[in-house]
This record gives structure tokens, C-alpha cells and sequence, in this order.
């Protein structure tokens, strides 16, 4: 699985644990805290694809935008996942 795949359960895994700040996200689908990246990255070794992608919650937080009045009330979008390149 890549980056992109992997966005989806990481979202749900940072609903799952509000106090997780960081995931790391294996290209089977497995995902590891921040406390337990060595355990990720020993994982990611016995697999073919053996990268390991770090999700940070602030990437699937909601962030109020502004509306055509300069109000933060209203609209609230959904903050795009950025894309990360090894």
C-alpha cells in the first residue's frame, strides 16, 4: 500500500486514539505509535515494500476556513493530505 492508500486508516486510527499524535504505517496496512517505530520499521524489514510512512493528526484535522466575509464561522474544510515523497 502507498501513502495515499494508507491516508484512509490513518484517519480512522487518529479517531480511534485521540491522544496519538504521530502513526506510522507500514505497506501491509499495519500501523505503529510513535512510542513503537522501531517495532514499525522491524516489521517493514520482512516485507517486500519496506517503507514505513508517518502520519502526523494534524494532517486529517478540520481547520475553520474564513468565509467571503472574513468570519471563522460557517465553513469548516478538511485538511488535504500532503502527499510525502521518500
Amino acid at each position: 500500500m502507498n501513502r495515499n492508500e494508507l491516508s484512509p486508516k490513518a484517519k480512522e486510527m487518529f479517531e480511534n486514539h485521540k491522544t496519538e499524535k504521530v502513526f506510522h504505517g507500514t505497506s501491509d496496512g499495519h500501523f505503529f505509535t510513535e512510542k513503537h517505530l522501531d517495532s514499525a520499521n522491524t516489521h517493514a524489514n520482512t516485507l517486500k515494500d519496506k517503507s514505513v510512512e508517518r502520519f502526523d493528526r494534524s494532517e486529517f484535522e478540520e481547520v475553520v476556513a474564513p468565509d467571503a466575509n472574513g468570519s471563522d464561522e460557517g465553513k469548516k474544510a478538511e485538511k488535504e493530505v500532503k502527499t510525502k515523497k521518500k
